[in-house]
């Protein structure tokens, strides 16, 4: 079977899309990897390597932006560990 140069073009173009539309991800799932990511790195960073700056900029961070106290920071913290494994 012959095909003509514009049914190979088509065809090319055809394929380019459907290849194209299964690699698109969401910039709401980026941004969930990407929280994901920030989670993991900084719990490690804090739990493992004990990072005792970014812990406190962090704590300091929740602190600020809402009325808790360091009990319950510290709290959230541990659990958020727990959750990821690292402790």
């Amino acid at each position: 079977m012959k095909i003509s140069k514009r049914q190979l073009i088509r065809i090319i173009k055809e394929e380019k899309a459907r290849l194209a539309e299964q690699r698109i991800v969401s910039d709401a799932e980026v941004m969930e990897r990407l929280k994901a990511g920030l989670i993991a790195t900084a719990l490690d960073r804090i739990v493992n390597d004990g990072d005792n700056i970014l812990e406190g900029q962090v704590m300091q961070f929740v602190m600020d932006t809402m009325e808790v106290s360091e009990d319950q920071v510290f709290a959230a913290l541990e659990n958020l560990a727990i959750q990821q494994n690292l402790m």
